[in-house]
């Protein structure tokens, strides 16, 4: 029967880990995102996910969920828009403010994409033995948490 070691690791090995771990995945994103070509930057990639996760906003409240200046936010939504993206709206309870929300085809192009990477991910994972498998998917909760900013 297996033991389950519950002490902690030492700082050393888990400088090892942190370098493993980086050395992994941020080839595995890059990859993914090399996969499915996209007509925007990074920025302007997660500004997009945002508004749509979050439904219509200020571009004040976009720039607090993306840390960018109000310049910075600016830009990219217009850059959005020119996409068919986005589309700016006033709100409607107070007019001095615009607020930013998806398009259908910006929704559409990115449950496109996602399928697109899902199924790149998938035949990836084909390639590893079941127990390498078993592992990978043992570590998500894990992994979960190490992204989770609330944590």
């Amino acid at each position: 029967m297996k033991t389950v070691d519950s002490r902690p690791l030492r700082e050393s090995d888990l400088t090892e880990m942190a370098i493993a771990l980086r050395g992994s995945v941020l080839p595995l994103m890059r990859r993914l995102r090399r996969y499915v070509q996209a007509p925007l930057t990074a920025t302007q990639l997660a500004a997009l996910g945002t508004i749509i996760r979050h439904g219509p906003m200020s571009l004040s409240a976009l720039a607090g969920h993306e840390q960018l200046s109000r310049s910075m936010v600016t830009k990219v939504v217009d850059s959005l828009v020119d996409h068919g993206f986005a589309r700016r709206e006033k709100d409607q309870r107070d007019g001095r403010v615009s607020l930013v929300s998806p398009t259908e085809a910006a929704e559409a192009w990115l449950q496109e994409g996602r399928q697109l990477r899902n199924q790149w991910l998938i035949d990836r994972l084909r390639i590893l033995t079941p127990e390498e498998q078993r592992r990978i998917r043992d570590a998500l909760p894990a992994l979960g948490k190490l992204a989770d900013e609330n944590v």
